[in-house]
């Protein structure tokens, strides 16, 4: 057997393995599932929240329900308008997100799949569409600024600083201590702080425009192919290009929320005859946690470690 077919042969195992269930009720668990990991965090929405996703995870019928999806719309909603001026933009879109299923519910039992596609498709193209054009419009995103500074004063970013740019830990470190004196000087908890100097690396200009620049490629991608309709060619595309960016951007950049709901949606928009494109959305996912437990930096130490050993015994 050739390498391809064994590639196919275990592409085959792997679909029948993880797609045991309609696409719907794998959704809906999906969700129930970011709910409790990646929900909001305010206790008198959470528990809430963690009450209504393990009552939905436990009881099919609570699952299939519009009602519990309209219950827990309400909660992340609310939670989302009271905390409007510090909610991340995926919190947002977590509620819209439920408020369609709470819709699809509700839809005769035959159109309850298109129903799904149609608002999955759509929100991931135009939630990318709006991100592509602030992109393009933002002379700060352009010139790679923004992720410039990303890189050297968030800690999210770090081990990309470092293993790529070229930074030194300890300068980041202090990079993010002048960032916390800035924002406590800001609100005036602090003496005003005039400027201040951040430590760089030697690559970490090249690393902010290559990730400029792919960002809006990819996100560009996406949402050309979402917003385009079709479950042809197109959505082989729309997949690819979803499962491209999930791959490629939380290794930098582990945002673990967002992450998920570009898996749902991803998933959920891919027509069921493409078996296995949909099967990838899930190692994908977990590929998203070995990114975020920082497994890739623990390999490039250890590989640089043995590297050195081996120039010195040579």
């Amino acid at each position: 057997m050739t390498l391809l077919a064994r590639a196919n042969a275990l592409g085959d195992r792997l679909a029948g393995a993880l797609l045991t269930r309609s696409t719907l009720d794998m959704v809906r668990l999906l969700t129930l599932l970011l709910l409790i990991s990646h929900g909001p965090k305010e206790w008198y929405v959470r528990v809430p929240l963690v009450i209504l996703s393990l009552t939905g995870i436990l009881v099919r019928e609570a699952r299939a329900s519009a009602r519990l999806w309209f219950v827990i719309t309400m909660f992340i909603l609310a939670h989302d308008v009271a905390n409007w001026d510090a909610v991340d933009n995926h919190k947002w879109l977590m509620g819209w997100w439920t408020l369609a299923l709470g819709v699809v519910a509700l839809a005769p039992e035959g159109s309850r799949l298109p129903v799904l596609q149609f608002n999955a498709r759509v929100m991931l193209g135009l939630c990318f569409a709006f991100a592509t054009f602030w992109k393009l419009i933002s002379h700060d995103y352009l010139d790679s600024s923004f992720f410039e500074y990303q890189l050297l004063a968030d800690s999210r970013f770090a081990d990309a600083a470092v293993w790529v740019g070229g930074a030194d830990a300890d300068g980041l470190h202090e990079n993010r201590q002048n960032k916390r004196s800035i924002a406590k000087a800001f609100r005036k908890e602090a003496e005003p702080v005039e400027s201040t100097e951040f430590n760089t690396g030697e690559y970490v200009d090249w690393l902010a425009i290559a990730m400029t620049w792919w960002t809006i490629a990819i996100e560009g991608a996406i949402a050309v192919f979402c917003l385009w309709p079709g479950n042809g060619l197109i959505a082989i595309l729309r997949t690819g290009v979803t499962l491209v960016f999930a791959a490629s951007t939380y290794l930098l950049a582990p945002v673990m929320g967002f992450g998920w709901m570009v898996i749902i949606m991803g998933f959920a928009q891919c027509p069921e005859k493409y078996q296995k494109l949909r099967a990838s959305f899930l190692p994908v996912l977990a590929l998203i946690y070995v990114y975020r437990m920082k497994l890739v930096p623990m390999v490039l130490e250890t590989a640089e470690t043995g590297l050195s050993d081996m120039a010195r015994f040579f």
